[in-house]
């Protein structure tokens, strides 16, 4: 079974570690010493995550950079681009006809959004019975967080955004609750993977190979569930989730893999896919099993009513 087509979803906001709010890794100010010594550990995962790609996708990919057959993706914040950079470093160094200057053994490369109504169906399942009794379960832990943390909390989103002291499996099991929850959090980048990948089947190889997207642990989580491999669980800085098309030569049969590499660098494990069994998954089955989360951009802005681009929070893949 050959490899011809990768989805692949990089992630990982990798500057988290020393900080208790993610927003403070994008703040102008790092003039901390655990900020800098955070920054750093997280071009160290980048780099180690290029290489982990490298290893698993070389003869797939030319050593050499070819512009059109990778594509690359990140979101706006400043540690996911950094991310992207640090992993592409390590992805193509430059070959002699590429290497510009002798001096460095890097070669500048290219990369080129929660809805509303997703906050509302998030808000909907914390009063579902079953969620409610989760959350009851834990009052007494949240109590004892908000009196050590000097923070409010009332729900395992709160306890979220202390990423860096806890890894909450409640709030990512209750992240992803329902199908519609699942299409609002992924449902545009799973539309994108599933015409990129019928579009080759159907003889269009005139397009990347390979498309990474540097984003967050809820955008590999998101992906995940979309795909049906998700057990609740915080990805780590570094995590990569992808998506491999592949082919039975003798056949000529496609089937999708779905592949985690739970540390940055790896190493990989294959994911059985819910309804699939433990093995690869028919492309056909595949498709008719997650397309109820798949939508399309304007399907996205309509059932969230979004008029611009800058009304939706710039972690989304759109």
């Amino acid at each position: 079974m050959e490899v011809v087509f990768i989805s692949f979803l990089l992630v990982v906001g990798a500057w988290g570690d020393a900080v208790g709010r993610t927003n403070q890794v994008d703040s102008e100010d790092t003039s901390g010493t655990e900020l800098k010594q955070a920054f750093l550990k997280g071009k160290q995962r980048g780099f180690s995550v290029g290489k982990y790609l490298r290893k698993r996708y070389d003869g797939f990919i030319s050593q050499l950079y070819l512009p059109d057959e990778i594509s690359i993706r990140t979101t706006s914040f400043s540690r996911t681009k950094m991310t992207a950079l640090t992993a592409l470093a390590a992805l193509y160094p430059p070959l002699p006809a590429q290497r510009w200057n002798p001096a460095l053994n890097w070669q500048p490369l290219m990369y080129w959004y929660n809805c509303p109504l997703y906050i509302k169906l998030r808000n909907d399942a914390y009063d579902d019975p079953q969620v409610a009794e989760w959350i009851k379960l834990h009052q007494v832990l949240f109590e004892y967080i908000q009196k050590q943390t000097g923070t409010n909390i009332t729900t395992p989103e709160d306890v979220f955004y202390l990423d860096n002291l806890f890894q909450t499996l409640l709030e990512y099991a209750v992240e992803f609750y329902t199908p519609a929850m699942i299409r609002l959090a992924s449902g545009v980048l799973l539309n994108e993977i599933l015409n990129a990948t019928s579009n080759y089947i159907a003889g269009n190889t005139e397009q990347p190979k390979l498309r990474l997207y540097s984003a967050h642990e809820n955008n590999v989580a998101a992906l995940m569930a979309a795909s049906r491999v998700f057990e609740p669980h915080q990805p780590s800085y570094g995590a990569t989730f992808g998506l491999e098309l592949r082919q039975d030569i003798k056949s000529g049969k496609y089937s999708i893999m779905a592949v985690y590499a739970g540390d940055a660098g790896g190493p990989a494990k294959m994911l059985p896919i819910k309804g699939c069994g433990s093995g690869l998954c028919d492309y056909d089955r595949f498709v008719s099993l997650v397309k109820e989360y798949a939508w399309t951009k304007s399907d996205f802005y309509n059932e969230c009513k979004i008029e611009k681009d800058s009304q939706i929070l710039n972690n989304n893949f759109l």
